[in-house]
């Protein structure tokens, strides 16, 4: 069918297309690379040939010309890019991506970059009335079904698991106020999973004895649906998605 909206970002991106498909008024396109936030000039750590910065090159580009009337979506996970693994794995606390040269550790100037770099992308798109970002999903620093699987195989209660909404505005502070200054600057529109994934607190894991979550950061379809009242915001008129448009703290 006619094409109608545009979801471009990394695989936190893939994991959304369901839900967005479902309250889409047409079909969408999903343009995701993995690991590869869509900054203009990151790079991967994993890139021998600079797969990323050619992608959200190219991204761009379609975007302003085979695309430029259509609606955009844009999700990542950021936090990997200038933070590293929340998982205590091999890459913990380094940084996957850089623009650069790569670093070891989290630290302010891959901050700023990123910030600059952001809000240059965001501005660079053409009808940016369109684009609407989302903000970082809840990382889970653990494998959700997996963990909740062993309870259950060995009688225990299914794990309630979650991290405190201090943890998360902790870890995505540096993403939520440049993706503020983007929507300043440029004109983007901001849509917030929070409401939909948190309360009391904190954001949860699991719903109803059902994990949200496909490993420690995706959603699974299940918890991808709960965005649906999320993503058809980007489809209202324009009058009804103003209040979108204004920084969320």
């Amino acid at each position: 069918g006619e094409v109608t909206a545009i979801l471009l970002g990394d695989s936190n991106a893939s994991m959304l297309v369901s839900a967005v498909a479902d309250v889409a008024p047409g079909s969408v396109i999903e343009l995701t690379y993995a690991s590869c936030p869509t900054v203009l000039g990151m790079k991967r750590r994993e890139d021998s040939h600079d797969d990323c910065k050619l992608f959200n090159d190219s991204a761009i580009n379609l975007l302003n010309n085979e695309y430029k009337n259509n609606q955009v979506i844009i999700a990542n996970r950021s936090s990997l890019a200038i933070l590293g693994q929340n998982e205590k794995d091999a890459f913990f606390n380094i940084p996957m991506g850089f623009f650069d040269t790569p670093y070891e550790h989290p630290n302010p100037a891959l901050n700023k970059q990123f910030t600059q770099q952001l809000i240059k992308t965001m501005c660079s798109i053409e009808n940016r009335e369109r684009v609407f970002l989302v903000r970082p999903i809840p990382e889970m620093a653990t494998d959700v079904p997996n963990t909740m699987a062993r309870a259950l195989m060995f009688g225990k209660p299914p794990h309630k698991i979650s991290i405190s909404l201090t943890e998360y505005r902790q870890r995505q502070q540096v993403i939520w106020a440049a993706q503020d200054e983007a929507a300043l600057r440029c004109g983007v529109k901001i849509l917030d999973p929070l409401p939909y994934l948190c309360h009391d607190g904190r954001c949860w894991a699991e719903a109803e004895g059902r994990p949200l979550y496909a490993d420690s950061n995706h959603l699974s379809e299940f918890g991808s649906s709960l965005l649906k009242p999320m993503f058809r915001q980007a489809f209202k008129p324009a009058s009804d998605t103003e209040a979108t448009q204004a920084p969320q703290r």
